[in-house]
């Protein structure tokens, strides 16, 4: 009976592990991220764009948690193919977004994709370095899968009783030097990366 108690806690606190990252129940996943150059009147240029899948000819966004490029964390994306699966937490969190070379001159969307969703939730323009947040203006964004697809988002979405808030966007950081990703790997290639950084912030709805 000793053997099986033990061995049902060394269950137990596997479970445990493996659903307190980025598989915890209850609580909505990014599990998409584009980024794509607009018009000024919100339509996207499908060849300036990139995503959170490593695939050609579509650039990779590599996604790290923090706020500083310099001092942040290991990628969330999977190694081989580039997506994430990122539950969120109750409170703020701040990601980094490091794309390759899709050009610095906007304006650019922020796209997120929640729960699997083939519609983005979330959407952000930014028109503008330190200009004002709205939600993109076009009625189409670019897609996961590089094509265009409609969308009713904005800077807030409601998902498994959870307000979700786009509260900060900022498409390309004009001080950023650092070189973590190439357009489709995530490695370095001599070049410094187009850094994105959003901000969520996360509720629960009584």
């Amino acid at each position: 009976m000793r053997w099986a108690r033990a061995w049902d806690l060394r269950l137990a606190i596997l479970l445990a592990l493996l659903l307190g990252g980025c598989c915890q129940p209850g609580l909505p996943a990014i599990t998409g991220i584009t980024i794509s150059a607009v018009d000024s009147t919100g339509k996207p240029d499908p060849v300036r764009m990139a995503r959170t899948r490593q695939a050609l000819p579509i650039p990779l966004i590599t996604v790290r948690p923090g706020v500083d490029p310099a001092a942040s964390g290991f990628p969330y994306n999977e190694p081989r193919s580039g997506t994430v699966a990122i539950t969120l937490a109750q409170g703020s969190q701040t990601f980094l977004l490091h794309t390759g070379h899709i050009g610095r001159s906007g304006p650019f969307v922020i796209s997120l994709f929640l729960d699997g969703e083939t519609a983005p939730s979330l959407t952000a323009q930014i028109d503008a370095p330190g200009g004002p947040l709205h939600a993109a203006r076009g009625p189409t964004v670019m897609g996961l899968d590089g094509e265009l697809v409609a969308h009713r988002s904005g800077l807030t979405a409601e998902r498994r009783h959870c307000r979700i808030e786009l509260t900060r966007a900022e498409f390309p950081l004009v001080d950023s030097r650092i070189d973590l990703a190439s357009p489709w790997q995530m490695t370095p290639d001599n070049l410094p990366d187009e850094i994105g950084r959003i901000t969520i912030l996360l509720t629960r709805l009584p």
